[in-house]
């Protein structure tokens, strides 16, 4: 049987709320007042920081930062540190883009880097 290889592309979610999992609880507590835009930056950011320790420190095939999840009201542009973060250490960028616009919605997701991939669905 042929080896396989693969590559593991860690996912931030746009929206979520303290009751999804301890560590979005533990997030919320930790940032009392702060929109949602502010919680999922350090989520996202968060989740860059451990992706690249394991990538580099485990060996762990960590190859690229998505962000997923409820687009209507919540924009990736908070996410924009992550994803430079990500680029500056050599991740791919993916976003999901499109399932709360019309088709005629191109891949603008208010990022100012390079994505490696943009998954556009359409409703």
């Amino acid at each position: 049987m042929p080896a396989h290889e693969y590559g593991i592309i860690v996912c931030a979610l746009r929206f979520f709320v303290p009751e999804m999992s301890p560590y979005y609880k533990t997030l919320w507590d930790a940032m009392p007042g702060q929109d949602m835009g502010d919680v999922a930056a350090a989520s996202s950011s968060a989740l860059v920081d451990v992706a690249l320790s394991l990538r580099d420190e485990e060996r762990i095939p960590i190859v690229a930062l998505d962000v997923a999840g409820a687009e209507a009201g919540f924009p990736a542009k908070p996410h924009a540190p992550a994803y430079d973060k990500a680029h500056r250490n050599f991740l791919g960028k993916t976003v999901h883009a499109g399932e709360a616009c019309v088709a005629s919605v191109r891949c603008s997701v208010g990022l100012d880097v390079a994505l490696s991939r943009c998954l556009q669905v359409w409703p």
